[in-house]
Formats: C-alpha cells, sequence, structure tokens
C-alpha cells in the first residue's frame, strides 16, 4: 500500500503527517463523510497511545466517487503488475495488487483491498459495464468501530 509513500507525500504537501491528517479531516467533512475521523495518513494499525481510523462503508463510496473524478485513478487502480526499478539488476520489485477482482470480474477496474488483524479483510471495488459504474464496499471486521 506504499505507507512509507503516504508518509513522504505528506510531509512533502502539508509538512507533516499530523498537518497532512487535518488536511484528510478536513476534506472528508466536505465531501460528506461524517463519520469519518483519520488519525494517520497510511491506515496501518495505530501504535501504542494512537488511536485508530475510524470510517462507514457509506464515508468510502463517498470517497471513492470523488476518486472517480480524477482520471488518472483508475489507470492505477486497474494496475495488475507493476515493475519497481526494472532497470537495476537485482534491485527489481514486482509489484501485484492484492484486489483479485480486476481481470477475474467483467469491467472491474480499481479501487482497494486492505487487511489489519483488528479489523480483518475490506475492499473498495468499482466496475463498469454497459455505460453504468456500480462502487462496492465491503468489510468483514470483528470490530466494527475499526476499519481502515
Amino acid at each position: 500500500s506504499a505507507n512509507d509513500a503516504a508518509v513522504a507525500l505528506a510531509e512533502k504537501v502539508a509538512g507533516s503527517t499530523d498537518g497532512f491528517i487535518e488536511l484528510m479531516n478536513r476534506r472528508a467533512k466536505e465531501l460528506g463523510m461524517t463519520s469519518t475521523v483519520f488519525h494517520s495518513v497510511h491506515g496501518l494499525p495505530p501504535a501504542a497511545g494512537q488511536e485508530h481510523d475510524l470510517t462507514t462503508a457509506r464515508d468510502l463510496s463517498l470517497l471513492c466517487r470523488e476518486l472517480l473524478k480524477h482520471p488518472d485513478t483508475l489507470r492505477y487502480t486497474s494496475t495488475r503488475e507493476h515493475p519497481f526499478r526494472p532497470n537495476v539488476p537485482g534491485k527489481t520489485v514486482q509489484m501485484r495488487t492484492h484486489n483479485h477482482l480486476l481481470g477475474h470480474v467483467e469491467g472491474c477496474d480499481g479501487f482497494k483491498t486492505g487487511y489489519i488483524a483488528q479489523s480483518g479483510y475490506s475492499i473498495a471495488v468499482t466496475a463498469a459495464r454497459h455505460g453504468q459504474r456500480v462502487i462496492v464496499i465491503e468489510a468483514l471486521v470483528a470490530n466494527l468501530t475499526c476499519w481502515s
């Protein structure tokens, strides 16, 4: 999920991860994500003394709908496999998606899967068929107040 990249981007854009979290929460409210509170830039389980990110399937669907307004989103989220450092002998890393619906479900072209031990598996997925697009959010959670 490029968690280190999320931290680097947060620091570049807002000067700090805390500053970026403020931006994330402000934007979530602007989008109508009324049950979402971010405490991290990456969605990983919190360290001791930190709080979990909180959201709902409804709020994630609002975020996904907003992401679809940006053309590059599906270019990235539909990628099944991509090499990093392909020109460095012995250093190439092959990134493979965890979204196994890509290439197996007609029209599926994106979004994100997730897993953390406390809340289990989750997926936000989209597909287009016959000129219509659907967004599906599914979370198999052990603790419904903790979904990242």
